[in-house]
This record gives C-alpha cells, sequence and structure tokens, in this order.
C-alpha cells in the first residue's frame, strides 16, 4: 500500500533551476516500480519576490504565469497526479497578503492561494484523470489538488495521525532578535595600541544539528508555532487557536528555507524541515527533500545532485 508522503519546500516557481529540480524529484518517483507516494506535498514561497507589492495589474499576471509553468511540469506526470494527493502550502511572497506586506512579515494564520491563479493547475489533474479513470471504488484520492492554509493540520487514517504543517523563516527570525556576546577584551588588551583588535564576535559555527534543536526548543515546550512578540510575527488572534500546539501533533512539519533538513524527535513528536528544494553548490545544484513514512511517523532527508 501507499505509505510515503513526499515534502518539497520553497518551490520557487520563478526560478527556472527550482522547476527543474521539482521535474527531477517527480522523475524519481515516477520511474519507481513499486506504488506510487500517497500524497505530494509542494510548500511556498511560490515566488521568491512579493510580485503582487508591485502594483497594478502586471503583478497577478505574472503571478499566474508561473503557476502556469508548475501546470506545464505536472502534466509530463499523469500517472503520479492521478494516484497520489497534492497538497500546496502557501508562504509570505504568495497572494493576497504579499501585496501589502511587500514581504515583510504578514500576519498568522493566513488564507491559501486564491483559485484565481491556480486555473490551469486544476486543468493538468482533470486532464490526467480523464486520460485514464480511476476505479470508483478509489474514493480515497480527492479530485483535485488541495490548496490549504498556512499553518494546516492534516489528518491521516483518521485522529490516530495528525501533522502540522507551518512555513515561516524562523531561524532567520531569531537570528534578527538575538542577543550574541563576544570575547571580552582586559585592560592589557585596551593599552596595547600594537595588536590587534580582539574579534568580539562568536567564532562558533552552528550545525545543522544545532540549528534543528534550538528551533523545535523554541516552539515544542512553549506549545505554539510563533514564539514571538506581535512586533516581529503579528498573529490574528480571532484565529490564534490556530497557532497552537497543544497538545503535541504526531508530526511537525517546520518548512524553513534559511534552516538545513533536517529529522528529529522530541517528546515524542517527529519534526521535519525539508530546507530550500534546490541550492547552488560548488559542484552542482543539489535537491534536497524530506520523504516521510506515513505508517512509521518518521521522516529521511533526501537529496540528489541535477547539474
Amino acid at each position: 500500500q501507499q505509505r510515503k508522503m513526499v515534502i518539497l519546500g520553497e518551490v520557487n516557481l520563478d526560478d527556472p533551476s527550482s522547476l527543474e529540480a521539482l521535474r527531477a524529484v517527480l522523475r524519481v518517483y515516477a520511474s519507481e516500480d513499486e506504488l506510487t507516494p500517497l500524497s505530494f506535498m509542494l510548500i511556498g514561497n511560490f515566488v521568491s519576490h512579493p510580485v503582487m507589492a508591485g502594483g497594478g495589474s502586471g503583478g497577478s499576471i505574472e503571478y499566474k504565469e508561473y503557476f502556469n509553468d508548475l501546470a506545464t511540469v505536472l502534466a509530463d506526470f499523469p500517472t503520479l497526479l492521478r494516484t497520489s494527493t497534492w497538497v500546496f502550502v502557501p508562504g509570505d511572497n504568495d497572494p493576497w497578503a504579499s501585496a501589502f506586506s511587500a514581504g515583510a512579515s504578514n500576519p498568522v494564520p493566513r488564507p491559501s492561494i486564491p483559485g484565481l491563479f491556480t486555473s490551469r493547475v486544476k486543468r493538468a489533474f482533470a486532464a490526467a484523470k480523464a486520460e485514464a479513470p480511476l476505479p470508483k471504488t478509489d474514493d480515497n484520492v480527492p479530485v483535485e489538488p488541495i490548496w490549504t492554509s498556512n499553518p494546516t493540520r492534516i489528518s491521516i487514517f483518521g485522529p490516530a495521525h495528525e501533522i502540522t504543517v507551518f512555513r515561516d523563516d524562523i531561524s532567520s527570525r531569531l537570528r534578527r532578535n538575538a542577543l550574541t556576546f563576544g570575547k571580552a577584551s582586559t585592560a592589557e588588551d585596551d593599552n596595547d595600541d600594537d595588536e590587534e583588535m580582539p574579534d568580539t564576535t562568536s567564532a562558533e559555527i552552528p550545525t545543522p544539528t544545532q540549528i534543528a534543536r534550538k528551533l523545535v526548543l523554541s516552539l515544542l515546550p512553549q506549545s505554539n508555532l510563533s514564539p514571538f512578540p506581535l512586533s516581529t510575527r503579528p498573529v490574528l488572534w480571532d484565529q490564534g487557536s490556530a497557532m497552537s500546539l497543544y497538545p503535541l501533533p504526531h508530526t511537525l512539519v517546520l518548512a524553513d528555507a534559511e534552516a538545513p533538513a533536517f529529522a528529529v524527535t522530541f517528546e515524542g513528536c517527529h519534526v521535519l524541515n525539508p530546507g530550500k528544494l534546490c541550492r547552488d553548490e560548488g559542484r552542482g545544484r543539489r535537491v534536497e527533500w524530506v520523504e516521510y513514512d506515513c505508517w512509521g511517523k518518521r521522516g529521511e532527508v533526501r537529496e540528489i545532485w541535477d547539474s
């Protein structure tokens, strides 16, 4: 049976390399002999900059064209469109909130991407299902992709398995509001004009494990997805219950494009970060995502190199 959920973060549709990376990932699962994944989850930002903030109608037309490009890529994999559930989670640069914030912190929670921009993607799914209709007994696969809010909660196999998904660059927000202490200078250092001034910045470079621990310990013990003051991360308090992590879900997907991909467990809650879909490295382009086992409730970071 299908048991995999493929989670891809920061799918920038305005970046041709990101579209090629998406195609490379879909090619991996389309070529497998075993059953296709249970679900594909694509997480924004779907544009690298807030195109809706430019004013006029050009921004909306440009944004729609990016999803038309996505539909072209998806149409090459009709089997995956027919047999898997597709979920799309927006980011801060996606409409409509980005039209007013211009890339700054949007109030959360935020609604899904309006259907005005996604009609071509929906037609790609309809065409794939019309090409080879599923048996009538298969009622688990939605007819259309799911355009959900941020954050969102997904239930698999009923209430026994809950997944919470939140797209936010929490690690960079923590760095901007952090207080760092460097090496203190001594009286001898102050009197010696010939010596070089001591480095007052911390020389320790955080490892991916340290970044993962900081993210997890900043959220889960407080049972909230936004441990920041309202001036740093606005929250719509009439919908503030959507930010709660009490009780802890079985799995938490923290889509943080500024942090490395990881999969860790804290107090029984498995925390995943797919990172950024593609990054340019010295020896090529690294494509990175998370493959989640819905039965075992554990995720694994996967990567391929795409030149």
